[in-house]
């Protein structure tokens, strides 16, 4: 299997799930594959520029991106979210890659999955040494590591490293 193959399931997923986040005052959501267009792209595209201010400065191809505006009163609220997606466990490198999109772009979720769970290493720093910090990449905001289910067409939520909640 291919990563590719497994976008349009995990774009419909994260869909259903910034919809469920965000339902009330919605007035944006859009999820795509992204991963032959920038981050800037993607906001560029749909108007969304104008809640990033250093959007234009997001240079970098992530599988999937998603945004989820709401309107309260006379304010707005952007939610960016991230996912890479991965076939094989998902080693410290594939970390890496993700922690380094989700600094730059600082989105409000970010994910990295895979219908291989994840490697013994990234478990053993998360789980065994209690490094939940590495998972953090600002201030209350955290990558989820999580197994990608593909029958189920959705993150299991029982599999997700550390335990974090979405």
């Amino acid at each position: 299997m291919r990563e590719v193959q497994l976008y349009p399931d995990v774009a419909m997923w994260l869909k259903e799930f910034l919809k469920q986040r965000h339902k009330y005052g919605l007035k944006l959501l859009e999820v795509e594959d992204t991963h032959s267009v920038t981050v800037a792209e993607f906001l560029r595209k749909h108007k969304a520029l104008k809640y990033f201010p250093d959007g234009e400065s997001f240079e970098i191809y992530v599988d999937i991106s998603g945004i989820a505006v709401q309107k309260f009163r006379d304010k707005e609220k952007a939610s960016l979210a991230i996912i890479e997606v991965k076939t094989n466990p998902i080693n410290l490198l594939s970390f890496a890659q993700i922690l380094g999109y989700a600094r730059v772009v600082r989105p409000t979720y970010a994910f990295i999955i895979s219908p291989k769970g994840w490697g013994r290493a990234l478990h053993r720093l998360v789980v065994v040494h209690k490094r939940n910090d590495v998972l953090q990449f600002a201030p209350n905001r955290h990558i989820v590591v999580a197994l990608w289910d593909t029958k189920g067409r959705q993150i299991r939520l029982g599999d997700i490293l550390a335990n974090l909640a979405l």
